[in-house]
């Protein structure tokens, strides 16, 4: 370490440890070790450096421990950890416009401790703010631990760590070696060091790529992802910014017994995992929301097909672009035949990195959405814990706590886990895009619609039940529309019963005119009157070539109220169109027009004409 001369009298003890922890920092930094990124930490570097101050790639873990602890143990085992594993001490900038990770020799662990109180509102707001708070891979750390005491026998571990430096398989790595590490503070066996780093582990990935074996990847791939790459258009409850934001929350969702227990069992049938079975209800879900054929659903793989890479700690995980084929309306049973031959042909060429293979696609990008893939579906395995120790005194069991992430890397993802004998789930959505009860609709859709996959596989997509019960019976409430009338009435008639009521209300509004019910029916009746002199009466038209105006509306009541049926003409209508109208009513007495359109009337319509825009005192008529 170099020597810093600090006068430190006078500080508190808390203080000094900060100011002790921070030199050693500096001094860790200044050893680094540089080494290059691997494929899948440049695009979280990308993103990292587009929104920094989002929680989309922020990986959350809180566990309860109940019983005693040891908490000067947990300290230093979470020290251990840091030392075993170098992606947790690592920070990262830019050499020469490209990104690098600065691998410490060392890095000093603070685990930060707090007292909280019994509430579960309090244990949710601090973990959602811990969440929330952005990291700085620039100065690090890419890992916070807490420790929140609530009771003397209870404790909350809350592990914050940045996606850039693990994947969800290190989570329980992590996890399993912290209780390991633990149990060594009290006497057990320690561990022995991990069998690979990740630096080797990239290293070996580039030159994978570089050679025949990553050309073999990258031709499955394009072949896969060959054409136009369809985008999802889900309907949303609000426009799609311009640019992509992270902004998300969680609905946790849960498949009943029987509807689990049969969906595995249609699973075995079919010679499908669970993964499959529901990746292949997912898809039909997202068919029957967008109406697409074509579909694309991502899913992280795990990457890790050597012995050698099951303890390491970092980002592994690769995105895989699924193709969902829905095309001619199939059933289910068909559907789960495709996406399982979909997902083994994945299975066998998941090392080829999901940004590699976008820049290499080149697909049209759009500043909103993510490239080739906006949703994503997951499967969470079982954790993975070895052994503990032999003595409850040295056992560090921790409870996990369900959370909701804070940020959402896309537009919906669904991870689903089996526990209990039951299937669950949670739908991650992005806020900016879904309301809170979109995405609880959606969730009991998706309920629904599993539950019709197992009682009929065999129904094509379309005719699988989608609305809940609930929604069903909501559905045949608005479709009660039996309404109880009076004795039927004409319009006229209606009119005259509204000016006995009402004779002085407005009827009628006209650029800046209006008419009175009683002036209205007034009007017309005068109307009539002479109508009924020309003629007009029961089984007679009358054309009307009329603007819109008030006069239009005294034309047509005054027609009925003859007793007669009214021939509506548009005055911008073409005179051969008219003509072809009137044939229809060769014997038409009258028309009912305003002087200025007597040009626009076929010359050879021999009726009379009725011009409104003359005073009624005279003749009107021709």
């Amino acid at each position: 370490m170099t020597d810093k001369s600090i006068d430190i009298s006078g500080l508190s003890a808390e203080r000094k440890r900060a100011l002790l922890s921070q030199l050693l920092m500096e001094d860790a930094k200044s050893s680094a070790s540089v080494y290059p990124l691997s494929y899948g930490q440049r695009s979280l570097w990308f993103v990292h450096k587009l929104a920094p101050a989002s929680a989309a790639y922020t990986v959350t873990y809180a566990g309860r421990i109940s019983g005693a602890l040891d908490v000067p143990a947990l300290e230093r085992a979470a020290q251990a950890l840091v030392d075993r594993h170098p992606m947790l001490r690592t920070t990262y900038t830019e050499r020469d416009g490209q990104p690098v990770q600065l691998v410490h020799p060392q890095w000093p662990v603070r685990m930060a401790r707090h007292s909280l109180g019994p509430t579960e509102l309090e244990l949710d707001e601090w973990i959602r703010r811990e969440t929330d708070r952005p990291f700085d891979l620039y100065t690090g750390p890419v890992l916070r631990l807490t420790l929140l005491q609530r009771t003397a026998d209870e404790h909350v571990l809350l592990l914050v760590v940045h996606h850039i430096a693990v994947d969800f398989w290190s989570i329980d790595v992590i996890l399993d070696e912290l209780r390991l590490l633990y149990a060594a503070e009290h006497g057990a066996d320690p561990l022995s060091p991990p069998a690979e780093r990740y630096v080797d582990y990239a290293d070996r990935q580039t030159r994978t790529l570089a050679g025949a074996e990553g050309e073999r990847l990258w031709h499955y791939w394009r072949e896969q992802l060959a054409g136009e790459a369809p985008v999802l258009e889900l309907p949303t409850d609000r426009p799609r910014p311009a640019v992509q934001t992270y902004r998300g929350a969680v609905h946790h969702l849960t498949l009943d017994g029987t509807i689990s227990g049969g969906l595995k069992q249609l699973g075995r049938t079919s010679g499908a995992t669970p993964y499959m079975t529901l990746l292949a209800a997912f898809a039909a879900l997202l068919h029957r929301y967008s109406g697409q054929d074509d579909l694309v659903i991502g899913s992280p793989f795990a990457c890790r097909d050597r012995a050698s890479l099951d303890d390491l700690v970092g980002y592994l995980a690769n995105p895989i672009a699924l193709r969902a084929d829905l095309h001619d309306d199939p059933t289910f049973t068909v559907l789960l035949g495709r996406v399982k031959n979909t997902v083994l042909g994945a299975l066998a060429h998941q090392d080829y990195p999901f940004p590699l293979l976008v820049e290499r696609l080149a697909p049209v990008r759009d500043g909103g959405r993510t490239p080739l893939f906006q949703v994503s579906f997951a499967w969470e395995q079982p954790r993975r814990f070895s052994d503990g120790p032999g003595s409850a005194s040295g056992s560090l069991d921790l409870e996990t706590i369900h959370i909701g992430q804070g940020g959402a890397p896309f537009d919906l993802m669904l991870e689903m886990a089996e526990k209990n004998g039951h299937l669950v789930g949670a739908l991650q959505y992005n806020t900016d895009l879904f309301d809170t009860a979109t995405i609880e609709r959606m969730a009991g859709h998706f309920a629904t619609l599993v539950g019709g996959i197992v009682a009929d596989p065999s129904r094509r997509v379309s005719q699988l039940p989608l609305l809940t019960a609930q929604e069903r019976d909501q559905q045949a409430a608005w479709n009660q529309t039996r309404v109880v009338y009076d004795a039927p009435a004409c319009l006229h008639e209606l009119v005259a019963a509204t000016v006995a009521r009402i004779p002085n209300a407005v009827a009628v509004v006209c650029d800046g005119r209006e008419l009175t019910y009683a002036e209205l029916d007034r009007r017309a009746d005068d109307l009539a009157h002479r109508l009924r002199h020309l003629g007009v009466g029961p089984d007679i038209f009358v054309p009307v070539l009329l603007d819109r105006s008030e006069d239009l509306v005294v034309a047509l009541l005054g027609v009925l109220k003859a007793g007669g049926a009214f021939l509506p003409l548009d005055p911008a209508q073409p005179t051969q169109r008219m003509a072809a109208m009137l044939a229809d009513v060769p014997d038409a007495p009258v028309c009912v027009t305003h002087q200025r359109h007597l040009e626009h009337l076929p010359p050879d319509f021999t009726g009379h004409r009725l011009f409104l825009d003359l005073p009624s005192t005279s003749s009107g008529e021709d």
